[in-house]
Order: C-alpha cells, then sequence, then structure tokens
C-alpha cells in the first residue's frame, strides 16, 4: 500500500515536468514536524549532545555508541588537512582543528573511514562547528549499469558533483578532499535527529501516506534538477 502510494505520486511529480523544494510553510506532518524543530535548536545545544566543556575548551564525548577516541596521529593528519584545505578562505581560523573522534553512524558507514571533528568556528565554547570526514566509496549500482559512465577525478568529486545538483540545499562546506590518497567528501556533520524518524508516525498510516508522497515528490524533483543541472553543466567524460 505505501509502495503504491509512493509510486503513483513520484509518476505524477514526473508529469508535472518541474523541481521544486519542500518548505516549511508550506509542509504537512512528520516533515512539518522535523522542520519546526529544527528552527527552534540552538548551537549551544546541539554542541552539548555530542560534546562536553573542560577548562574552557569543547571535547568530544567519547562514549562508544557515537565516538570514539582517535589516535594522535590521525589528529595531527585531521589538522593539516584543514590547514592546507582551507588556507585561502576568508577566515581560516575558522576551521582550526579543536578536537577530533572516530565516528560511527548508519548501517551503510559500516567499515568506512570516517571522523568528527570540532572546530574553531565562530568562537569557543558554544559557537564552534562539527564536521563530518567521510571516506567516499564506488557506488553499488555501478558494476550493474550498462551504459557508459562519466569520468570522475575522484569518487568524493563524483559524490558531491552530484548531490550539489541533486540537492535544492547541500550540506553546509560540502566539499571533496583527499588524505594520503584516500578520497573523502567533507561536510558539516549532520545528527540523526535531522532526519524523520518513521517511529514518530505510531503506527498512522495515514501520517506514514503523507510521508511517502513528501518523499516521492522530493526524489521526482531530484531528478528533474539534475537533469537540468547536467544540461547546463555537462558531466565529465574520458
Amino acid at each position: 500500500m505505501l509502495g503504491s502510494c509512493f509510486l503513483e505520486n513520484y509518476s505524477e511529480s514526473l508529469r508535472a515536468g518541474k523541481a521544486k523544494w519542500v518548505e516549511r510553510a508550506t509542509s504537512e506532518g512528520m516533515i512539518f514536524d522535523l522542520l519546526t524543530a529544527l528552527r527552534k535548536r540552538n548551537r549551544k545545544k546541539f554542541l552539548e549532545r555530542f560534546t562536553e566543556l573542560k577548562n574552557g575548551k569543547r571535547k568530544f564525548v567519547i562514549d562508544g555508541k557515537r565516538f570514539l577516541r582517535t589516535k594522535p596521529r590521525r589528529v595531527i593528519e585531521l589538522r593539516l588537512l584543514l590547514a592546507k584545505f582551507h588556507a585561502s578562505k576568508p577566515n581560516p581560523r575558522f576551521y582550526r582543528l579543536v578536537d577530533a573522534a572516530r565516528r560511527i553512524a548508519g548501517t551503510g558507514g559500516l567499515g568506512v573511514l570516517r571522523d568528527a571533528m570540532l572546530v574553531e568556528g565562530k568562537g569557543t565554547p558554544n559557537r564552534n562547528y562539527l564536521l563530518d570526514l567521510k571516506q567516499a566509496t564506488p557506488s553499488a549500482v555501478q558494476p550493474h549499469v550498462p551504459c557508459k559512465q562519466p569520468k570522475w577525478e575522484s569518487e568524493a568529486v563524483r559524490v558531491v558533483a552530484i548531490q550539489k545538483r541533486v540537492q535544492a540545499m547541500a550540506p553546509a562546506f560540502l566539499e571533496a578532499a583527499l588524505l594520503d590518497g584516500v578520497p573523502y567528501v567533507l561536510h558539516e556533520l549532520i545528527p540523526l535527529l535531522d532526519r524523520v524518524d518513521l517511529t514518530n508516525a505510531h503506527g498512522d498510516m495515514p501520517r506514514l501516506e503523507m510521508l511517502l508522497r513528501d518523499m516521492a515528490d522530493v526524489s521526482a524533483w531530484g531528478l528533474f534538477a539534475l537533469e537540468r543541472a547536467v544540461r547546463d553543466r555537462p558531466l565529465p567524460t574520458s
């Protein structure tokens, strides 16, 4: 039933032939609840969910569930990466590394190199920023696609380029990076609370159907946005 609901609305959005996006003012149901909650969140409370203050400076809470302790050598590598990567930025101090930890998030990320970085941001201790650095791996569907694919500089460049084309607003600080020959995707850390939790529907089918309709619309709009972006800026070829 829910699958049919998704496919029906996805088809309707494709037939409409126009890319849009979901706004808080026009959203409903679980997506409205999520967007409203995010609007009320402040940076200090956000930081306090993952870090703690020690001698006036923030440190990651190493809980063994979301974050693991990282090796000193890795911290040095991350510090050098940020210093080199953002040396040309208007405010390089923004990216000064305060603390780092190994990050655990999502089933698809198991076994993938991933770091969480606490940076100076707009000021310690309550205006720090959290960044996520995740190893970029090849697409799982790539071996099953018979047609010729674009030639990308790296898997990270591929992920960032497609994400910027598909999403109406990509995550902050989204960029491709290279560390010890391994491609990574860098962006602001996005916690699980920034995603729709299906358990919040409490088995209410109309509420779930409303969510599936919105998800179908977003999927179709993303396809149109990608098509338009590729038309304006062709993908790299060999």
